[in-house]
């Protein structure tokens, strides 16, 4: 028996848009969602100006953490040989500030690498940081530190995190102070009077950056260091609404 072609009759019934219309609507509403300005900022009242200003405030701190780096270093054929050499002296260098009251060490900084004209040779180094608020003690474990063997690579006085957190603070209220008085000046230069401070930022912080000293101009040189003043600052920048005087007239709009 012969088959039959199947042919299948047109589908002559009515048509859902629902599910079309449907996404339709959540793709226009996506496009105008993501074509919608930001809200505008508060608009200012008649009269006022809106007066951008920054003020930087400065102060000077006396140190009172004196830090130290070092450095032990050996030079061998044999690459243990040298990392030898080095974890003794950093052993007796250890031994010696644990001695020392008040003296805070860190040890950083191990490299293993080639050396020499030909690389024919290995160099080991550790750092060894050193700090201490007793700088008479600290300077004096530092010059038996460089007579053992060890190489100076900085020392200098600095602030201690506690006393860096006040002179950010004083610094901060003296922009601030700052800041006010360079707003009142220029509000009664424009005739008008210091209103609503709408937005006030502080930045800057840390001290002044001090020179580094280079490893191999201190090697014989006996240790000191100048326990100089530093400065300290922050920056305060406002955004400032300045409104007419009393009994002012607001301009017509």
């Amino acid at each position: 028996m012969n088959s039959m072609p199947n042919h299948r009759a047109p589908f002559t019934g009515p048509v859902s848009l629902t599910g079309a219309v449907f996404l339709a609507g959540l793709g226009a509403w996506a496009l105008a969602s993501s074509a919608q300005a930001a809200p505008p900022e508060a608009s200012l009242p008649p009269g006022a100006t809106l007066l951008h200003l920054s003020a930087t405030g400065t102060v000077q701190e006396a140190p009172d953490l004196l830090v130290a780096q070092l450095a032990a270093e050996a030079t061998s054929a044999d690459p243990v040989v040298a990392q030898k050499q080095v974890n003794r002296l950093i052993a007796a260098a250890t031994a010696m500030a644990a001695k020392m009251e008040g003296v805070v060490p860190h040890l950083a900084d191990y490299s293993v690498e080639h050396s020499g004209e030909k690389q024919q040779l290995w160099t080991a180094r550790q750092m060894l940081r050193l700090q201490a608020t007793d700088g008479t003690a600290l300077l004096e474990l530092v010059g038996r530190l460089q007579g053992s063997g060890l190489v100076i690579g900085d020392l200098a006085w600095t602030l201690s995190p506690a006393r860096m957190e006040e002179a950010e603070r004083l610094a901060a209220d003296k922009a601030l102070k700052t800041l006010q008085a360079n707003a009142a000046a220029a509000a009664r230069s424009l005739g008008l009077k210091v209103g609503t401070i709408r937005d006030v930022s502080l930045s800057g912080g840390g001290g002044e950056p001090r020179p580094m000293m280079r490893m191999k101009a201190m090697v014989m040189s006996a240790p000191e260091a100048t326990q100089d003043a530093q400065g300290v600052s922050r920056e305060a920048s406002a955004e400032i609404e300045l409104d007419p005087m009393p009994g002012s007239a607001a301009p017509t709009p």
